[in-house]
């Protein structure tokens, strides 16, 4: 990675969207995190990044100040990603950090960038447990589910050796409503 750390834009969210920037003033309590920072995130338009999906030398230098400022804020929800929203104005301008623009790398299934078409959809984020339940996003769920009994079915990750011990309310909810509509076949 040429500039040191590479992050996804969240579909085609920015720091300007009202959601991301009252979660970005969030971080104005903590006087530790660098409050020119946060304001210059908030007053000017910089991506919307997800902390889920990224590429990072390690000697980056966005590295250790985001660890940090992220657990000055841990009380905050998604306090990795809202602080993550803060390393663009720090180190944008030095060329150390950018962004692949445009959600393609980072599509929400609820959320979906307009003009960006499933098929140009890498990497999709099944946000909220979105993926597992119906009510929700049956978008979701019927883009996830054949890939989950694709992996079941050819034991990816030996995912069969550790499965039942992983438990999920909504998956395990959307499991059982499946199996009790094959029993009634």
């Amino acid at each position: 990675v040429e500039t040191g750390f590479l992050a996804t834009q969240f579909n085609a969210f920015t720091t300007k969207q009202r959601m991301m920037k009252r979660r970005v003033e969030k971080l104005f309590q903590f006087e530790e995190i660098d409050q020119v920072i946060v304001r210059e995130t908030i007053e000017k338009e910089w991506p919307s990044p997800n902390g889920g999906v990224f590429v990072a030398d390690p000697n980056s230098p966005v590295l250790p100040l985001w660890h940090k400022w992220t657990k000055i804020a841990r009380s905050i929800f998604i306090s990795d990603e809202v602080v993550l929203h803060t390393m663009f104005p720090k180190f944008a301008p030095l060329g150390k950090i950018a962004a692949m623009m445009g959600g393609a790398f980072n599509t929400s299934v609820k959320f979906q960038a307009k003009g960006l078409a499933d098929a140009d959809v890498r990497i999709w984020h099944f946000h909220g447990d979105s993926n597992t339940r119906p009510n929700k996003c049956q978008k979701a769920v019927d883009r996830w589910l054949p890939v989950y009994d694709y992996c079941i079915e050819q034991n990816i990750g030996n995912v069969q050796e550790w499965k039942d011990e992983i438990t999920n309310k909504h998956l395990d909810r959307l499991l059982k409503s499946r199996k009790q509509e094959t029993m009634w076949c």
